[in-house]
C-alpha cells in the first residue's frame, strides 16, 4: 500500500516546483544578472551617504532589499507572484549570506 504524503509535503512540494520553474525561466530570460551586477547605484548611494560596505555585502543586501519587497507587496493582497518569488529570494539571500560570513571568517583567520 503506497503512503499518502503529509499535507503540508505536498503543498509545499507543488509551490517549490513552482518556484523552480520561475526562476529557470527567468534565468533564461535575464542570464545571470545576480553574478554579474556591479551594484553601481548601490555603491554610489552609499558613498554619497558616507558609508563604506565591503564588496562581498553588496549582493546580500540587495537581495534582502527583493525578500522586504516581496513580502511588503503582500499588504496590498493577495498575488501568487509575490510568495514564489519571496521564496526563491529568500533561500538565494539564506546562501549568499552564508557565503559572506564563510568568506569574512577566512579573512579573519588569516
Amino acid at each position: 500500500m503506497k503512503h499518502k504524503k503529509p499535507n503540508f509535503e505536498e503543498n509545499a512540494d507543488v509551490t517549490l516546483g513552482k518556484v523552480v520553474a520561475i526562476y529557470a525561466h527567468r534565468g533564461q530570460q535575464y542570464a545571470d544578472t545576480w553574478g554579474t551586477c556591479r551594484f553601481t547605484t548601490m555603491k554610489a548611494v552609499a558613498d554619497e551617504l558616507g558609508q563604506k560596505i565591503d564588496d562581498r555585502c553588496f549582493r546580500a543586501l540587495a537581495s534582502a532589499a527583493f525578500v522586504d519587497m516581496k513580502q511588503e507587496r503582500m499588504s496590498g493582497g493577495w498575488k501568487e507572484d509575490n510568495m514564489i518569488d519571496g521564496i526563491a529570494y529568500g533561500a538565494y539571500l539564506a546562501e549568499e549570506v552564508a557565503k559572506v560570513k564563510r568568506a569574512l571568517k577566512r579573512k579573519a583567520t588569516k
